[in-house]
């Protein structure tokens, strides 16, 4: 991936964060997965994208700044194992409504101990499961933040 194609995606998913709400969070969900996916397959090139970091605390900054957003990235991209695993997808699957999972968290909000795919919570009978599951999707997307000072 080059520099001006890794730009665009940033922007892309900073947008996701923006804009995403209780209405149209199960489809930002997973435009959200499907960018924080493609990035983690990629990211071993991002170090490349960088000048060398000798001799410039400019470059070093650089540096740590791509390594806490590739630590981002890695946090909400692809885990193929686990229950409490919200996108279990292996490098290079494609990422869908049916392998896009939320469920088993209790907070002041609501509880839900169900684990179930985007496609099966889409079509969730129980409104009360549905309004606490749309609130958590949404407050996860919007809590991922990472700087993009290294950048410039």
């Amino acid at each position: 991936m080059d520099y001006i194609t890794l730009l665009c995606k940033i922007k892309s998913l900073r947008s996701i964060i923006e804009c995403i709400n209780e209405e149209n969070c199960y489809d930002e969900v997973i435009k959200f997965f499907k960018l924080t996916s493609e990035l983690q397959d990629c990211s071993e090139g991002f170090i490349g994208l960088l000048p060398s970091v000798e001799g410039s605390e400019t470059n070093r900054a650089k540096k740590v700044g791509l390594e806490q957003f590739l630590e981002a990235i890695n946090r909400a991209g692809r885990n193929g194992h686990g229950s409490r695993v919200y996108n279990r997808t292996n490098p290079g699957e494609l990422i869908t409504k049916n392998n896009i999972y939320f469920g088993n968290f209790t907070d002041d909000v609501c509880s839900f101990m169900g684990c179930l795919t985007i496609s099966q919570l889409e079509t969730e009978p129980d409104l009360e499961t549905q309004e606490c599951v749309r609130k958590h999707i949404t407050a996860f997307v919007k809590s991922f933040s990472f700087n993009t000072d290294w950048l410039k």
